[in-house]
């Protein structure tokens, strides 16, 4: 299997730079559509927020101009938490696979510690954080 795929249990052949599996799409995310994944996030996150601005400027207008139903107002009010929400949920996501873009790395190594790496002070080789984590453990038994 070539590096940084990963053999799921939705396609015969393995999915190439596999990110990890999304949830909401109930799909993996890998080389073939991660650029949409990425814009389906900075769409919802521009989405909630830009949603959550007129819905502000909307209330303020209507509350103003005193002449709006309590049904509208309250619609409003809805549809603002609601904005605020999606915008603050998919926000985080969103920062995160923009840092793994920008350093060239996939959620499925983060998640495994595979970049992170320290210098020993022993030998001054680089050693992998999971190494030193093993060791940590054992010392402490």
């Amino acid at each position: 299997m070539p590096d940084r795929a990963h053999k799921a249990w939705q396609y015969p052949r393995p999915v190439r730079r596999y990110d990890h599996y999304c949830r909401w799409l109930a799909n993996c995310i890998g080389l073939l559509n991660h650029r949409e994944f990425v814009i389906m996030c900075s769409g919802l996150v521009t989405l909630g927020t830009m949603g959550a601005v007129l819905d502000f400027a909307m209330i303020l207008s209507c509350s103003h101009h005193g002449n709006t139903s309590w049904v509208v107002s309250t619609g409003l009010v809805f549809h603002l938490i609601y904005s605020l929400i999606l915008a603050a949920r998919v926000f985080p996501i969103l920062q995160l696979h923009i840092g793994f873009i920008s350093r060239n790395e996939l959620a499925n190594e983060w998640k495994r510690n595979d970049f992170y790496v320290i210098t020993s002070a022993r030998t001054g080789k680089v050693v992998p954080v999971n190494d030193q984590i093993g060791r940590a453990s054992c010392r402490e038994r």
